[in-house]
């Protein structure tokens, strides 16, 4: 089974933005992070909303306790209109390690005076099984990490 794992820095100030497109979900992780997204019969899109300026981090975990390992994540940012992504993964406490294989891909990316969203897809499976999480099933998150850092 997949949880989702959501991480956040440097949170200040409430989103209220809508999607560029219509989703299927939407988790309101806190009123400063909001996640939508859709599936097909191969990818997952996600697309975060979150009032905040500098990094943004992202991720799937299989373990049932919601724990940040073994993980895999996105983290990203904008900063004078260029963005940064990249797709990570963990295996313990820490910080998390840049996969070989880049098996996420964004999509969008813009940063505002009010917050930062960031647009990004991935297959189901990767095959990329030394850094990846196959997402074999998907429901709403039931553990998120959120904070000012």
């Amino acid at each position: 089974m997949l949880f989702c794992l959501c991480v956040l820095f440097m949170v200040t100030m409430k989103t209220s933005s809508v999607p560029t497109e219509t989703f299927e979900g939407l988790a309101l992780m806190d009123p400063h992070f909001q996640v939508y997204w859709k599936t097909n019969h191969s990818h997952i899109t996600f697309e975060l909303h979150v009032a905040a300026h500098g990094y943004v981090g992202f991720g799937l975990t299989a373990n049932a306790s919601g724990a940040m390992y073994p993980g895999d994540l996105i983290l990203g940012y904008v900063s004078n209109n260029q963005s940064y992504f990249g797709d990570y993964h963990t295996t313990r406490h820490g910080q998390p390690i840049l996969d070989a294989s880049q098996d996420w891909f964004l999509l969008l990316a813009t940063e505002d005076n009010d917050e930062t969203v960031l647009k990004f897809t991935r297959a189901f499976n990767t095959q990329d099984k030394q850094d990846d999480i196959d997402i074999t099933e998907w429901r709403l998150p039931v553990s998120v990490n959120a904070g000012v850092y």
